[in-house]
């Protein structure tokens, strides 16, 4: 069996990964591949006519993500040393897995890490306010409202909102 290496190893592999994700998405953003995925997600039509190949980006895309995917879940396997449906596939999880990149912004590098840090904030403060005042689902209540919040305020995160402060527009 594969294990992290005890106390410690496990959150270390996972800064790691986590490091290693946003520089391999950095530098696919910049370059070449990471503009012919911006042209396929836009218009798949107009970009297959501008040269690029459709399909070849689009499994590409495919591939790294799953890839990615499967190590995090490896990671998390490792962590938690067991697994069932509704801790690895319920609502809260799912909630979980995607707000981060909608709070922090779709499409950037540094979107997902900057929402992870403020999910990590509100899970803190959600779990306590769940146990002080013996609420259940507080967190998923409160989730579903940042969600909302970030829909109708910043659909493009808070990295998009930063951007637009900063006089960059895209």
């Amino acid at each position: 069996a594969i294990s992290c290496g005890g106390p410690g190893g496990c959150g270390l592999a996972g800064l790691v990964v986590v490091v290693a994700s946003d520089a391999l998405t950095a530098c696919g953003l910049a370059g070449e591949v990471g503009r012919a995925m911006g042209a396929v997600g836009v218009d798949e039509i107009g970009a297959g006519a501008s040269g690029v190949h459709v399909f070849r980006t689009k499994l590409l895309g495919f591939l790294v993500r799953a890839a990615m995917t499967a190590l995090a879940g490896g990671l998390y396997m490792q962590f938690y040393q067991a697994i069932d449906p509704e801790s690895a596939f319920g609502l809260g999880q799912a909630i979980q897995l995607q707000l981060p990149a909608l709070i922090g912004g779709l499409g950037t590098a540094s979107g997902p890490i900057l929402g992870g840090a403020l999910m990590i904030v509100l899970s803190e403060i959600t779990n306590w306010a769940a146990a002080k005042l013996n609420l259940v689902g507080v967190d998923i209540l409160v989730y579903g409202l940042v969600l909302l919040l970030v829909v109708l305020w910043a659909p493009k995160g808070i990295v998009g909102v930063l951007k637009k402060r900063g006089g960059r527009h895209d």
